[in-house]
């Protein structure tokens, strides 16, 4: 999602389709920090939770989030294990926004 502020013409950077390790055909790798790392790296600046009515993955945010301002908040580590090596996180110890959403599928 790519949204213009009327009044300073600053960008907004989001993601707010996405899923957990919870969901089907997605990997089983994905953790919040995995997912604040990666969108630091790809210059977002907030993402969706997806998911957040799965028990665990809700209490994995619970777990490493910090509910502010309506929104949960992750700080990141300098660094992120990655299945290619450890990922260097941009702006470690600033915390990164995720916005609680999720799916509504009837399959």
């Amino acid at each position: 999602m790519r949204q213009r502020s009327q009044d300073t013409g600053d960008v907004l950077l989001a993601d707010l389709h996405i899923h957990s390790r919870y969901s089907r055909a997605c990997s089983r790798a994905i953790t919040i920090p995995k997912l604040a790392a990666w969108a630091k790296v790809k210059g977002l600046r907030l993402l969706g939770t997806g998911d957040f009515t799965h028990p665990a993955w809700m209490q994995e945010l619970k777990d490493t989030c910090e509910e502010r301002d309506g929104l949960l908040w992750h700080t990141p580590r300098r660094t992120v294990d990655t299945p290619v090596g450890p990922l260097a996180v941009p702006s470690p110890g600033r915390p990164f926004p995720f916005l609680l959403s999720v799916e509504v599928s009837n399959i």
